[in-house]
């Protein structure tokens, strides 16, 4: 799995403000707003986070932020693969987990039916493939050197979505040696779930950035946020677009920032039924409804060729846009 620091640079592109000030425009209830926003910044898992609230009320608005704090963590120690008790890490370890929370059944439950949608190119059970190339390039010597076919092959065997089983009392693989990631999935769920705790506790003009973006209502002055998706590593860091963000979610791929070596093309976008990584130029942004839809999309579509993208997204009533950083992979797709 990718190195703890900077997690979200290796999997994924940042998504980037277009403004210093778009989030501190947020207005959660009718009345006055308070002179200075109230302010949470930390991480969900290796992200940066930031939530940035402005109250008639900061005692309040302090105690919505504590209680997403709470939650994020509370997530962690479910998805996250570094920590040693958590349900993923005894789930890896063990091979079966009894009695999983339902959070995790819901996640993993959504993970399996777009496995299926994708024809198996978004699996979770990816991570032996990840720990192979992992070990593989951190030998001496292999820096440049790429493993060959027949060195993958008994790794590939461990990975499919399929021998992965989920009940409501037990979750269990079906084959010796599998493990799962998150990544392409977790992020999303947890700023979805965040988002609805923000939400339930009224506010309705906010911008939260948990890994993926997400936007609740527009701004204050009823217009939508402006949101600026950074390019890959050949435009410089840049950002390429500017899009519009009302009750909507973002996220970005890219194959840049290789976790494993700087000498070789290899990327944390691992194909689970070649083998290989992604090639996609640039970086991929999906809008949706959904920050878990959206995590999800942008990772099957690096992985994609253009004609499989065309028709998983002819088939999809869940994404809104599509945004190519390079115009090589094509014109960006609308709904």
């Amino acid at each position: 799995m990718q190195p703890k620091l900077n997690k979200k640079a290796s999997r994924r592109s940042f998504l980037i403000m277009a403004s210093a000030s778009c989030a501190a425009a947020a207005l959660p209830f009718s009345g006055a707003m308070a002179k200075e926003p109230i302010r949470w910044t930390g991480a969900a898992l290796g992200a940066e986070g930031m939530i940035e609230l402005h109250h008639p009320d900061p005692v309040k608005a302090r105690s919505v932020l504590a209680l997403c704090e709470q939650e994020i963590e509370r997530l962690e120690n479910l998805f996250s693969l570094y920590r040693p008790h958590s349900s993923v890490s005894k789930l890896n370890g063990s091979g079966a987990l009894d009695n999983p929370d339902f959070q995790l059944l819901e996640l993993l439950s959504s993970a399996q039916s777009f496995a299926a949608q994708t024809d198996g190119v978004f699996d979770v059970t990816v991570q032996p493939l990840w720990q192979f190339y992992a070990d593989y390039f951190a030998q001496s010597g292999n820096g440049k050197k790429e493993p060959s076919w027949e060195e993958i092959q008994p790794v590939l065997k461990m990975v499919g979505y399929k021998d992965l089983l989920l009940s409501p009392s037990r979750i269990e693989f079906r084959k010796p040696g599998m493990a799962i990631t998150l990544n392409g999935i977790a992020q999303g769920y947890i700023t979805d779930h965040i988002k609805s705790v923000l939400q339930s506790a009224g506010f309705k003009h906010v911008l939260l950035s948990l890994g993926e973006v997400a936007a609740i209502g527009p701004k204050s002055d009823g217009h939508p946020w402006r949101v600026g998706l950074e390019a890959g590593e050949g435009d410089g860091g840049i950002a390429t677009s500017i899009i519009p963000l009302m009750d909507q979610a973002v996220a970005t791929s890219g194959t840049y920032a290789s976790p494993f070596a700087g000498q070789n093309s290899a990327n944390h976008l691992l194909n689970p039924k070649t083998g290989g990584w992604s090639t996609a130029e640039g970086s991929i942004s999906v809008v949706s409804k959904s920050a878990m839809i959206a995590d999800m999309y942008s990772t099957a579509l690096s992985l994609m060729t253009g004609k499989e993208r065309a028709r998983l997204l002819a088939g999809s009533e869940q994404v809104d846009a599509v945004y190519f950083s390079s115009q090589a992979e094509g014109p960006n797709w609308f709904a």
